[in-house]
């Protein structure tokens, strides 16, 4: 859940479309076998099972319960009836492929229904006198022309397993509700087919009125639509279970967690308290699964409700690493991959939680890093990094083409980072920066130039807001940053006269108007406080996103390219995007301009503006969407396509 995630775990979230633990070099490195690890699940079964966590038999439920899961070691069904109900819940429903196994002593368990897809049977064994059954599968005999379809014959593998068994439980179900749902699937998840599945529901059971009636009244039911009876029934019965949002705590404790980020962990997410919400539980699991790279996190509230729980949290230990992959296609840049692997406490410290990450970006940037952070407290993070990077970028000059720039850049930094307070986030660092220019290519009548290599000794601030529930499609929420930085060639001065200071600020909020529009109002700009500063150092605007080229580049509405600004830029946007469908939607900007050569020269000439209007569909690996612009800085339309996450 975003929300749950601090804004270093967001960031990263909005850059990868696929995150896959490591748990050691070589065979069998691969800890995560599906294509879902299912923490969420995990979390959600954990959180309606409070007051039954302890290993019980399930037939003392109020109501008695079995799981039916495939053991895929010897490939078997497994009718759990007892031990802990939100880890059988959790096992039962693994679909193969699609969510990770649930292990448990020598078992490796799967969903059910691969041996078992219809158990009529474990319901009589546990007592059942009378069986309503739905089913949403075809019931008929398979002909040639059925393998037709692309699909069909692995489908008809994964059904062969259970085909006899259910024909004998769907013959020995007293009411059998055969719904039609085609064209659905079980990953028809859309509004439209979910509504669509509920209305057929209905209309199923009405034609079985009669039957239902005369069960209930063989059951001694009420048979008027007054069920005030019927509840009650249920309640004195002990069929009521609320779901708790806040529980009572007599004492906490970890299980596979190094004492240092235990303590880190009470101290940040305030354990010591009698009294702890659920949300509160589920961020340090967000936090133990997603900062500090644990395996597997779960927690347990054991004991009952009027003496206070047991709040217990238990690990399967660290990963070896975990790496993150993302990709992306555009018309500027064509195509683009990035890879970003942690590596959690790989030295081996006992005191304070480490970890070493390496990052490479190949495209037309190429980017290669590797940073060592280490957790002094709960908020804070001391940082040590080195970073290499390759820049190709055409610059531009009122819409003409005037330079190629290329350069290496050569980068080390240190200090604190991550002062994470809710959603907040505060880094203090200092910089090393070294450019080694390769060309600088003049077109359109522009004199090539020749650019000595230098290196800056930098001082950097920054502050970042953001409580945006989504950073492609928010519908809620604002961010903001401010970001500082004075740079100098010794420490102290930049070339022999005072140091050059620059400020760049941005604020964005999300407004909502009706259920299918939002409004996106912002400001940004940078400042430079020195008349001459280094071109890679220079403000630079165009494209939608900040920093996509440079570290300071700021976006402008319908402007394609990377253009060169004066020492000041300072812009108001207005952007609106309606909702079409659940995944397609259309988009429009228009933004508002002052620039100038010096900073106290902004206000002197005439603005600038931009507008922009697209179409965006959203899909698993990130926005596909289409935008066409027009700016009065270029005087020129611009066309821009892109399939993928930013990064």
């Amino acid at each position: 859940d975003r929300k749950q995630m601090n804004l270093e775990s967001r960031t990263r979230g909005d850059q990868y479309v696929y995150t896959l633990p490591l748990s050691q070099l070589g065979k069998g490195a691969f800890t995560q076998q599906a294509l879902v690890k299912g923490q969420n699940l995990a979390n959600l079964f954990t959180h309606l099972a409070v007051g039954f966590h302890d290993s019980i038999d399930f037939n003392t439920m109020p109501i008695p319960y079995c799981a039916v899961a495939t053991d895929m070691v010897k490939f078997q069904e497994v009718d759990m009836h007892s031990g802990y109900v939100a880890q059988a819940m959790r096992a039962s429903m693994s679909i193969p492929g699609m969510f990770t196994p649930v292990r448990l002593d020598s078992m490796v368990l799967v969903d059910g229904g691969l041996r078992n897809n219809y158990p009529v049977d474990v319901a009589r064994s546990m007592g059942a006198d009378y069986v309503i059954g739905v089913n949403l599968n075809k019931i008929k005999d398979m002909t040639n022309a059925d393998f037709n379809k692309p699909g069909a014959v692995i489908t008809r593998i994964a059904e062969v397993h259970t085909e006899n068994k259910f024909r004998q439980n769907w013959a020995d179900t007293d009411i059998a509700l055969q719904i039609d749902a085609d064209p659905y699937n079980s990953m028809s998840f859309q509004p439209a087919a979910v509504d669509t599945l509920i209305a057929r529901g209905e209309r199923c059971a009405m034609s079985h009125w009669h039957e239902l009636m005369a069960l209930k009244a063989r059951l001694g039911l009420a048979l008027d639509d007054d069920t005030t009876a019927n509840t009650a029934r249920r309640r004195s019965a002990g069929y009521s279970h609320p779901v708790l949002e806040t529980v009572p705590i007599a004492a906490v404790t970890f299980t596979h967690v190094l004492p240092a980020e235990e303590h880190l962990l009470r101290k940040k997410f305030h354990l010591e308290r009698k009294q702890l919400s659920i949300d509160q539980i589920e961020n340090v699991i967000t936090e133990l699964r997603g900062r500090l790279y644990y395996n597997d996190a779960s927690y347990q509230l054991l004991g009952d409700h009027s003496n206070g729980y047991r709040l217990h949290f238990d690990t399967e230990g660290k990963k070896a690493s975990q790496v993150y992959l993302g990709a992306r296609f555009d018309s500027e840049e064509l195509a683009a991959i990035q890879i970003e692997s942690f590596f959690p406490n790989i030295a081996g410290l006992k005191k304070h939680p480490y970890t070493l990450e390496a990052k490479l970006r190949l495209g037309k940037r190429i980017k290669a890093g590797l940073t060592s952070t280490l957790s002094t407290s709960s908020t804070c993070n001391l940082a040590l990094g080195y970073n290499f990077s390759y820049n190709d970028i055409d610059l531009y000059r009122h819409g003409k083409r005037y330079y190629d720039m290329r350069y290496y850049r050569h980068m080390a930094e240190l200090g604190f980072k991550g002062f994470v307070v809710s959603n907040f986030m505060m880094d203090l660092y200092v910089r090393w920066s070294y450019y080694r220019y390769r060309d600088m290519l003049g077109r359109n009548g522009a004199d090539s130039i020749l650019i000595e290599n230098d290196h800056y000794f930098s001082y950097h601030a920054r502050l970042y807001y953001n409580d945006e529930d989504d950073t492609y499609f928010t519908t809620r929420g604002s961010s903001a940053e401010v970001q500082a930085g004075l740079y100098t060639t010794n420490f102290v001065h930049f070339h022999g006269t005072s140091a050059l200071a620059t400020v760049m600020a941005r604020w964005r909020s999300t407004w909502r108007v009706g259920s299918h529009m939002v409004l996106q109002p912002g400001v940004y700009g940078r400042l430079i406080f020195k008349d001459t500063a280094p071109y890679v150092l220079q403000n630079y605007v165009g494209g939608p996103w900040f920093g996509h080229y440079f570290d300071q580049q700021l976006p402008f509405a319908g402007l394609g390219h990377v253009e060169y600004t004066g020492n000041s830029f300072a812009a108001v946007d207005m952007g609106a995007r309606y909702q079409l469908t659940q995944n397609n939607f259309v988009l429009a900007d228009f933004a508002v301009a002052e620039h100038g050569e010096k900073v106290k020269n902004t206000l002197d000439h005439t603005p600038y503006f931009g507008v922009r209007a697209g179409y965006v569909y959203r899909t698993i690996v990130g926005p596909l969407g289409a935008y066409v612009g027009w700016n009065s800085m270029s005087h020129k339309a611009s066309f821009y396509i892109n399939l993928g996450l930013v990064f």
